[in-house]
Order: C-alpha cells, then structure tokens, then sequence
C-alpha cells in the first residue's frame, strides 16, 4: 500500500467516524448491503499488482 492508498483509506474512516450517531439513510444502508453481498470481499481484495494473492483475493 502507497501512502496516497493510506490517505484515502483514513479519509473513509474519518468521514465514517463523523457520521456516528447521525440518523441512517434505509436506502443508502439497503444499497451499501445489496453490493457488499455481491462482492463480500471487496474491502479486503487487493489488485495484483499488490500481492493480493492470500489476503481475501
């Protein structure tokens, strides 16, 4: 991972944070679902090129 990977990872989870105890939108949180179910490892795959192999590829 770069370190602009790294920022942009922190900035997620920053964002993330800021929104904690806000009220939850039903269609972005239905949305969110529908796509993490299609893809239930994508926030652990990395691309080839980042030695994905063995880390959820």
């Amino acid at each position: 991972m770069n370190q602009a990977e790294r920022d942009l990872i922190a900035s997620l989870f920053a964002r993330i944070k800021r929104t904690e105890g806000a009220s939850r939108d039903p269609e972005a949180e239905a949305y969110i679902s529908d796509e993490v179910s299609r893809q239930p490892h994508a926030p652990l795959r990395h691309g080839p090129d980042r030695g994905g192999a063995g880390r959820g590829a």
